[in-house]
């Protein structure tokens, strides 16, 4: 039987209550025309819809120790390689940045090049030096992030759009998580309206394969992104996809990618 993701209750049970109340005062009451049990019955339907939204329920985690796992349930709709053209600005190079209309101030990336600490912008290029795999979640799809892989969390971090509804940098939030000596990026980009943001690992944390990263209601996409010299999309994934392009992944189950260097294409 599924149960609600942890810290979601609350979400789910004022409507609830709300919606029980009001049916209750308009059964022994006053029904007020009719509205009473009408507004009732929409509050106890946001409320299942919500208990629906938030369902975490059990769930198999892949055994597969070579594989990069997908986040979250969904639909694949990308798979591409990128390369890294700028990356955020710190404080002292605000001045100098390059402000893009959509998704806010860049700096040009000098001799020193990419590294996935950094939030990038990225630009599709077949010899790109990471690969890249979007997942489009439903509004139906389970709302709990999983760590696709054994790792531990270098960076963590809620980063707000820079302009206003950004359909490319919406409301997100950023995990850089270093697997097995590399750095892999999942960013989770957010619908409007955000009803929850209950983030269950931070920086430090050593996670096991699976393991819940955070609970967001409401996520759009899923980017994940990993380097290009160490993992490739995993060829059965790929062969589906390319035949559909509308492939389903389930978080914890589905491999995204597998170690370049297993002799797997």
């Amino acid at each position: 039987m599924a149960v609600l993701a942890q810290g979601s209750a609350p979400l789910v049970a004022r409507p609830f209550l709300l919606g029980s109340a009001v049916m209750l005062v308009a059964s022994l009451v006053d029904p007020v025309h009719g509205l009473a049990p009408l507004l009732g019955l929409l509050l106890l339907g946001w409320a299942s819809y919500l208990g629906l939204l938030c369902r975490d329920g059990p769930r198999r985690i892949a055994s597969d120790s070579n594989g990069l796992f997908s986040p979250m349930d969904g639909h694949l709709s990308l798979v591409q390689r990128e390369h890294a053209v700028a990356r955020r600005p710190s404080a002292d190079e605000v001045g100098h940045a390059v402000d893009d209309a959509t998704s806010g101030p860049w700096v040009e990336l000098g001799s020193a090049g990419a590294h996935l600490d950094d939030e990038l912008r990225w630009e599709a290029r077949d010899d790109g030096e990471v690969w890249r795999m979007r997942i489009d979640v439903g509004l139906l799809d389970v709302q709990v992030h999983r760590s696709p892989s054994a790792c531990s969390v270098r960076k963590a971090e809620l980063r707000l759009p820079a302009k206003p509804r950004s359909p490319s940098h919406p409301q997100r939030l950023r995990w850089v998580l270093d697997v097995d000596g590399g750095v892999v990026e999942v960013t989770a980009h957010l619908r409007r309206p955000r009803l929850a943001t209950v983030p269950y690992s931070f920086e430090g944390a050593d996670l096991r394969r699976g393991q819940r990263l955070a609970f967001l209601a409401r996520t759009a996409w899923v980017d994940v992104r990993a380097p290009a010299s160490q993992w490739t999309p995993d060829f059965d994934l790929l062969t589906a996809w390319n035949g559909t392009k509308r492939e389903e992944v389930v978080a914890g189950l589905t491999a995204l990618f597998r170690r370049a260097d297993t002799g797997e294409e």
